[in-house]
């Protein structure tokens, strides 16, 4: 489980870096301080969220997405995931 977790966060990192694109060259923010207990999150929560959020017809998704229960997030919405999946559990994993 952990080795498809690990393979699974760092094909998320790489969709999060790569398709949130700015348009029209225009930069994104820089990225908000990362609080000690946000790290908690880039583990399980973060698959869990990522299982929700991502299109299961644009990124092929692990098996244990079928299991998630997406009627709810771990983060306030999937904008706060992905962001915290790009500022903050990059620098975990």
């Amino acid at each position: 489980m952990s080795s498809i977790l690990v393979i699974f966060c760092f094909i998320l990192l790489t969709y999060s870096t790569a398709t949130v694109v700015p348009v029209d060259n225009v930069k994104r923010p820089p990225c908000p301080y990362c609080d000690s207990s946000v790290y908690s999150y880039c583990s399980g929560k973060l698959l869990h969220d990522a299982c929700c959020c991502l299109n299961p017809y644009e990124h092929e998704l692990p098996i244990e997405c079928k299991l998630a229960d997406c009627s709810f997030l771990h983060a306030n919405s999937c904008r706060e995931h992905f962001l915290i999946t790009r500022c903050c559990c990059n620098k975990v994993l």
